[in-house]
Formats: C-alpha cells, structure tokens, sequence
C-alpha cells in the first residue's frame, strides 16, 4: 500500500523528503526549521503530481489541499514550483515553471496548482532542459503554498558576489550582492526592472558601492503600477536593512555550508525569506570560465587586434550546441564548406587560412564575426578591410559593418590586380542572378530533392552505428556544401542589389531616408503559398488550412530551428498550434499582397531624387532583384530545413542507439566521430558531454556585449550598463509604416496573454515560433536584425512596421509600455502614460 503523503508542511519535511517535495521546498523547511523568517507554507508533494498525470486529483486529495490552506490561514498565498531537479547545485531552473502571486480561495489554488504542474512541459521548460541536458524520465514536480508577503521592498541576495568572485586560495570572497526594489520580489527575479544593487562587505555589512537603478514600477498584488517619481532613482533600502540582509544571510550560509542566492521581501520593517538555493555555475567555476575564455581570445587575436561584433547568424542561432556549431562551422561557413564553395563559383578564392574554419568565433556561447578575418574569406590578399580604429573610438557605431573602401589594405600593384579581381567577381554576380532563380527552380532545387529523398526513405533503425555515421556523412555533405553553396546564393544577390542601391540612391538622397527606402523597396515580395510560412500561418490562424496540411508543408520547420538539438514542429506539434489564433473574423494583420505595386513607388522615388532616366534604368534591375531574392531566400532556407530535419533525425538515432538521453548535441562532430570508430561508448565520452554540458551552461550565464574590442576583454562578463531616462531610441527601419499600441516585451517565444488584442512586439530577434504572435501584432522591434533578416521579411509580408539593431531595447522597454514605432525612418518613442 503506498502512504507516501499528499501534503507535507514546512515544519515536517525532512533530507529524505527531497524527491517528494523538490529542492526548493527541501530549502524552506530547512530555514523553517533553523528558525528564520519563512512565512508558513506546505508543499503539495510529487505522488499528487504522479495522481494528476494518471488520473487527475481525487476528491480527498482536493480536501487535503484546502484543509493544508486553512491550516495556515487562509488568505492570500503565493503558488511556485518546486521540480525534483530544481534549485539543486547544477541547475537552478529559475523562472522556467510557473509561479502564481496573490492566489485566495480554495478553487483559485487548486487551479494555480495545476498550472504549475502543466507548466513542467511548457516549450520554455523543455528547451531549457534539453540545453541543460537534463533528462525527463524521472521528472516530476511538488508545488509550495506559502502565505503571501505584501512588500513594501524585496530582492535577491547573494552571500558571494557572482560578479566580483575570485579563485585560488580565498575561498570566500569578501562581498555580499544584493539586489532591491520597491514592492514584489517578481520585479527583481524577472528582470522587469532595472534594480538597485549593493556590494557589500560581509564583515562587517558596511556597503562598499551601490548603483541605483530606474525603478520606473513596481509588482503589487493589483498588478503592475508606476513608482513616485521621486522613489525612482531613491535607494530602497536603508543601512540597518542591509546589516539585518547579511546577518540572514551568514546564518544561512553556515547551516548550508556553502554560498546561497536568498530571496526576501520587507514587509512592515519585518524581513522575510522566500527561498534559498545554491549559487547556480558556481562563482570559482564561472570565473575560471572566464578567464580561460579571454586568455583563448588573446591568444587568437591577429596582429593589430580585431573587432567581434554579434550580428546576422546570432538571429537564427543564438546559442549553438557544441555539435550544432562544430558542423555549421567546418562543413558550411569555412572556405571548404558551403559558403567557400559559393565564393569560389563567382571567383573569389578564399584564403588558404579560411580552409577549414568560418568568419564566426564562439564567443560565451554565442557567435561572432570577427571583423579583422571576414575579409579574407573572399581573397588571400584582400583589397580593403573594416576601419576597426573607427569603430574602436565607439563600438556604437557599428550597426551594420561596412568595408573602409577609402583606406587600401595593399600596394599599388597589388591593388591594380585586386581591382580586376573584384570587376570580374561583380560581373559573375551580375550576370548569375539574371537566370539563378529559374536556374534554382528548374535543376538545383530538383536535383537537391532527388538526392535527398533515398535519406528520407532509410528505415534508421535498422541500421548500425557506423552505417548511420557513414549515410549522415554524405548526408551532410549534400546539405551543409552542395546544396547550401546553392541556397546561400539568394542572400547573396540580394545584399549585392541592396548594397548597390545603397550607394546610388546616396546621390540623391538624404543618408538618413535610405534605409527607410530600401525597406520600403523589398516589400511585397513572392513566395508560392507552399513554401510562405507566414502565409501558412495566417490561413491557419483563419482556419483556412487544416492542420495536417501545415504539418506535410512546414512540419520540418520549428523554434530555434538553426540547432539541432531542438525539435521540429512535426515532432511535436502542440509546440505551434497551441500559440496559433484561431479567429476566423480577425483581419487585424492580413497579408497586404494587394498592396500599390513596387514599379509605381519606384517611379515616385525617380521623380522626388531627380534620378536621370539612364540611371533609374540600371537601377530598376537591382530593385526587381530584392523581390525577387528576398523571396527566393525563404523558398531556399525552406527547403535546405528539409534536410537539416533529414541530419537531426540520424543523430537522434545515433543517441538512441548509445543510450545518451539526448546528449549527443554536445559532441562535437570529431567526437562523434571518434565515438563511432570505437567498439562501445566509453568513460572518458561520458567524461566529455558531463565537461560540455557544464561549460555550455557557465559561457551562457555571462554577459555580453554587441561588440567586443580584443584590447578590452575584461567586458566579457561584466554587467552591460545602458543609459538611463531614454524615451526615443534609433534604429534600423526594417519594414515601413507607424503604429502605437502596448509593449509586449518577451526574451523568448511564449504564449501572448488572450485579453492582449494588439501589442508592439519587443524581441530579441524572430524566427518561425514567432510568427504566430505577428497575427495580433501592430508593429516588431528586436535587438538585431537587418532587411534581410527573417523577422524584417516576414513583417513585410504582414504589412508590420518593424524597427531593429537597438541592443538593450528589451532592458529600456518595459511590458505594458505604450510604444509608438516609426518603421520609415527606424524610430521607437515610449510614450508618456495618458
């Protein structure tokens, strides 16, 4: 008979309650029980998790639950997760359950508990999981009831400073960090406001340096309201509060024997503690990290130091997994892989040091163009190269770096033949984008499918490792160079025609108007309905297109679908069509194809410039060119997914096959390789994904600026400061048009909330797990992109205005924010409330 109980109080839990209640409810019996200031709480256990799963809650189960509530008074409560690997020393899984605040009444808290349990296999829990390659087969999750706090002042404290640890013989370093503001802790946790921070001497409890942040609004249990103007830029909290944080935190330090990052919320001169947990990427670990990074940078850093700045890849592959990146980068960005292949067709010859790497370094996780190699991926001796002292002087400049035509990288002899080079390279462009797109349609595209259909065909498991690593050699060489060298080629023609019109529009216009131009100029471009995912989208949205029909056109499609590691949308479904808006009767962002043709603002651009007829000529074939390639460029990404879903599906079965619980994206690929030769998977490869996985999740947790200087690395790392008290902010027009309506401001794709009708959109940047929030959209903002970018072409297709390359934005824009956007011109105001 299993007695195993529901429900478990504070004052009851015991170390071998852990799997029962999780590590966070494990944490505040154990300040409970130590006798700290924990407001009273229960923890609904894993087996009425397990009975929810099977069988839902049964009627005793509720009873338990809401005589628990009675017992500790009832009122207002708040409702988190505790997950059974959660707020352990490895992963702190912060923010990636559900939490509930201000939850009364016995239906309201069965509710909430419930969500907490759907929320365990949310997207978001899933794909943080699958990065941090923990496994699901012995997930479940408790939840904790506590009462409620209404603070007056609450944060985060940490007993080490994360970001002023240090190694070696100090074991403990000697600063506190705290973190504060007005009303709820969730403002703090969730970064919806710039907090207040304190370093503090734990000695002593003396504040060795502060830095007040914008504390613009505050979490109450009525939801989000503004801060007194005259609190916004007060510290929050005084000097006898801070001496009463550290003498808290040292005594939770002592009985857990270790560093702990402490919520807690004053509420009437009263402190409380919410939660305690270990310092997640331990603090000796991550600084080792760090340095070990810079000191490789320094060390790959060319003479006369470069300029790494994260633009383009970073959109559709923000963090790549170690196997994800180490093919991208061998078999498609070097000169040997896909994108060397398509340079040498129009003439240009990588340099021999480009063979076997990419333009891209990796970067704490994240990749970089390193500005002092990109140019020799088109010559061994290039002609001219980026004015890196300029952009050295202010590293805001570069929003989008431009070649230093002007300043000479050789010799007078040399540049006569560079020059030539060049001409005839730019001929070969010229000459191949006339017939590419027929050319693409009629044979390449044929022949691709063709070739890729027997890979589609092979029953997987029936195959032997080495047999599976043989078959995904060709079949990477198929995808990642011969047919990428092809599919690149759109982004090509189309960056060529923008450049070129670019340069002669400048004659005529203002600088500031041509990117607004040339936004304006790629709108209304063509992509067959089986092939236009936004088009996909919008029908399904409308009801217009059954769902198995999304799933045989764009089922191979997904969220972050760059990496490998994650899925795509035919494995699980659920993952787009719980997001899509099904509203027959909403017409708020219908795909504006009706809109006035490209040739009669063209004509109307010839006349405002003045541009001489000869010169519209010339000019008009490069403005067919970006409808044309912007078009063909998502038909040639579509169909090059077809068979990076084909690559996927061979690893997944390779990790099947050697029982890695979806490790292997943390190979990389020579380590596969190696893996396959040998006669079984080995303790130094499980010794090499446990390092992985480890050093994937420390290189995540650093902060990380747009562009990195190599004379000054020491910013790897440190907090980014952004200005403050900014309303208006510039960026780089990406579809034209101007809207205003709320803010949503999202880090990651999630759900919109359904009494949210319209919104500008505030995000990193897009890729297909987006689009569905466009249907209700007014407008897009990200981070980065540029007018080739996805986000930027599929905003055009749904006639949104969108505004990019604004780093920091989502830190200056807080959600419910009323935002007007200017996508003519690239401007963004947060408007003054009204």
């Amino acid at each position: 008979m299993n007695t195993q109980p529901h429900i478990l109080f504070f004052s009851e839990i015991q170390e071998q309650h852990l799997g029962l209640v999780g590590g966070k409810g494990l944490s505040l019996a154990q300040l409970t029980q130590n006798r700290l200031p924990v407001p009273p709480g229960f923890c609904v256990t894993t087996p009425t998790y397990h009975q929810f799963v099977k069988e839902n809650l049964s009627e005793s189960v509720r009873e338990e639950i809401l005589h628990a509530y009675e017992k500790i008074g009832g009122g207002l409560v708040a409702v988190r997760s505790s997950a059974t690997s959660e707020d352990g020393a490895s992963y702190s899984f912060a923010g990636q359950q559900e939490t509930f605040l201000g939850i009364e009444g016995g239906d309201a808290l069965i509710e909430a508990i419930q969500k907490c349990w759907y929320s365990l296999n949310s997207d978001r829990a899933r794909s943080y999981r699958a990065h941090q390659g923990v496994e699901d087969r012995h997930l479940a999750m408790a939840v904790v009831v506590q009462k409620l706090i209404d603070a007056d002042v609450a944060g985060v404290l940490f007993t080490v400073d994360p970001l002023e640890s240090q190694t070696g013989d100090q074991q403990i370093p000697e600063l506190m960090l705290v973190e504060a503001s007005w009303g709820l802790g969730e403002a703090v946790v969730s970064g919806a406001v710039q907090p207040d921070r304190f370093q503090i001497r734990r000695k002593e409890g003396g504040v060795h340096s502060q830095q007040l942040g914008s504390k613009k609004s505050r979490f109450s249990l009525s939801g989000k309201v503004p801060v007194p103007t005259e609190l916004q830029q007060k510290a929050c909290l005084n000097e006898d509060q801070i001496k009463e944080l550290v003498k808290l935190g040292l005594k939770i330090e002592e009985f857990a024997k270790a560093p702990r990052d402490i919520e807690w919320a004053f509420h009437q001169g009263k402190c409380w503690l919410l939660q305690s947990r270990p310092i997640t990427s331990a603090f000796q670990d991550r600084e080792k990290y760090r340095k070990k990074l810079i000191d490789h940078l320094r060390q790959m850093t060319p003479p006369g130091g470069t300029i790494w700045f994260r633009f383009f890849l970073v959109e559709v592959l923000p963090a790549p997994t170690p196997l994800t990146w180490s093919l991208l980068d061998r078999f498609m960005l070097s000169g040997s892989g896909g994108t060397g292949k398509m340079y040498k067709e129009f003439g240009f010859v990588p340099a021999k040091k480009m063979e076997n790497r990419s333009i891209y370094d990796l970067i704490a996780g994240r990749p970089y163009v390193n500005l002092a190699i990109e140019v020799f991926l088109q010559a061994e001796k290039p002609l001219f190269g980026y004015p890196l002292d300029k952009y050295r002087e202010n590293l805001g400049l570069i929003s989008r770096p431009k070649i230093d035509t002007s300043k000479k990288l050789r010799g007078f002899f040399g540049s006569i033949a560079s020059y030539w080079s060049v001409l005839k390279s730019t001929k070969k462009i010229t000459s191949s984008s006339k017939t590419f797109a027929h050319d693409f349609r009629s044979a390449i595209l044929v022949k691709y499918l063709e070739n890729l259909k027997p890979y589609q065909e092979n029953r997987l498991e029936d195959m032997g490792e080495r047999d599976l690593l043989a078959k995904l050699t060709q079949l990477i060489q198929l995808v990642l160079v011969d047919f990428a060298s092809q599919s690149l080629k759109p982004t090509l023609f189309a960056d060529f025609s923008l450049q070129v019109l670019e340069i002669q529009l400048k004659k005529y216009f203002s600088a500031d108007v041509i990117p607004g131009i040339l936004a304006e100029l790629g709108a209304n471009i063509e992509i067959p309905e089986t092939e236009d995912l936004a088009h996909g989208i919008q029908s399904l949205s409308r009801s217009e297109m059954p769902q198995v029909t999304f799933l045989e056109r764009f089922g191979h499609r997904g969220a972050n679908e760059m990496e490998l590691a994650n899925p795509r949308w035919d494995e699980n479904p659920d993952s787009i069509f719980a997001r899509i808006v099904y509203d027959s009767s909403h017409k708020n962002s219908s795909l504006q194809k009706e809109k006035a043709s490209i040739d009669n603002r063209w004509k109307e651009l010839v006349e405002q410039g003045k541009i001489p007829s000869i010169i519209a000529k010339y000019l008009w074939g490069y403005v067919q060119n970006l409808r044309i390639y912007f078009g063909l460029r998502e038909v040639a990404k579509h169909y090059f997914l077809l068979g990076y879903q084909q690559i996927r599906r061979y690893f997944l079965q390779i990790d099947r096959q050697y029982q890695l619980g979806g490790k292997i994206f943390y190979f990389t690929w020579n380590e596969l390789v190696d893996l396959v030769s040998r006669t079984g998977i080995e303790k130094n490869h499980l010794e090499i994904l446990e390092e992985r996985v480890k050093e994937h999740r420390l290189a995540l947790s650093l902060e990380v600026p747009v562009a990195i200087d190599s004379n000054h690395l020491d910013v790897i790392g440190k907090p980014i400061e952004l200005p403050e008290h900014i309303r208006e902010f510039k960026g780089t027009p990406l579809s034209p048009g101007s809207a205003r309506a709320t803010a949503l401001v999202l880090t990651e794709i999630s759900e919109v909330p359904k009494d949210l009708e319209s919104y500008i959109l505030i995000c990193p940047s897009t890729d297909p797990a987006w689009v569905p929030l466009f249907v209700r959209a007014k407008g897009l903002v990200m981070e980065s992109g540029g007018v080739l970018s996805h986000g930027a072409i599929v905003a055009r297709e749904f006639a949104l205005p969108a505004v990019a390359n604004l780093p920091g934005i989502l830190q200056q824009i807080k959600m419910g924010d009323m935002v007007h956007i200017d996508g003519n011109i690239g401007k963004v105001i947060i408007l003054d409330p009204s």
